[in-house]
């Protein structure tokens, strides 16, 4: 059976002609690797849009608190002596104050998004290149999460994991690549992050490997002795 691996892109983006989109469609209901991968461009597509930052609020927004400070007081009320404070000054200060913590949480969000987007730009880059590509996924209680494993032509291996926890207290997720013979060879180990998807370059080479796995290891080197957290196999 044939796939339609090179159409999958398109298809997840809705970018696909009608007559097109519909033979995709009925090709992912007989075809369980198809509809893998599909799910896999899926999480990274929205991923991608979750990174995006918001439209910045309306400028009238700030022109009416601006204006709000620079009313004169209402006329007509008494001047008390001493010390008086006039409806403009409070009004100057809450707009002041308003725009402060506005700013220090504007600033603080950006400097997030920016982060987002700049590894989501990153994960764009390398996952746009070509070369081969298998889906882990998450076994046991780690069921709905998972990791695509990319191996572009003539660049390192990765993983972009999707929907990972940070690794328990004491913990960290290491990446596994397995021989014909069983062999398991170690990869990197990383602790992940929040965020829906994680980017991590497998360490290894996987040239002559039929599987790659991810457990929880409590050591950086040595053998696996933890549980696998998502596993795959090489076709």
């Amino acid at each position: 059976m044939s796939h339609a691996i090179d159409d999958l892109e398109l298809y997840v983006l809705g970018a696909l002609p009608r007559d097109a989109e519909r033979v995709v469609a009925d090709h992912l209901t007989v075809c369980v690797e198809c509809l893998t991968e599909a799910r896999a461009l899926e999480s990274t597509v929205w991923a991608l849009q979750d990174a995006l930052p918001a439209p910045p609020p309306p400028a009238a927004l700030r022109d009416r608190i601006l204006a709000a400070a620079d009313r004169p007081a209402a006329a007509g009320l008494p001047a008390l002596p001493g010390r008086h404070v006039s409806a403009s000054t409070y009004a100057l200060a809450a707009a002041v104050l308003a725009l402060a913590v506005l700013s220090v949480g504007a600033l603080r969000q950006v400097d997030t998004l920016r982060a987002e987007i700049d590894e989501s730009r990153a994960i764009g880059l390398r996952v746009s290149q070509p070369g081969k590509t298998w889906y882990m996924s998450g076994i046991d209680r780690w069921q709905g999460i998972g990791g695509m494993l990319y191996a572009p032509q003539g660049s390192p291996a990765f993983v972009v994991f999707h929907d990972l926890a940070p690794a328990p207290q004491g913990q960290i997720y290491t990446i596994w690549l397995v021989d014909a013979e069983g062999r398991w060879v170690r990869g990197s180990s990383f602790a992940a992050g929040e965020g829906r998807v994680r980017m991590v370059d497998v360490g290894v080479p996987v040239a002559g490997f039929d599987r790659c796995a991810v457990t929880l290891e409590t050591r950086a080197e040595g053998k696996r002795e933890g549980p696998i957290v998502m596993q795959s196999r090489f076709y």
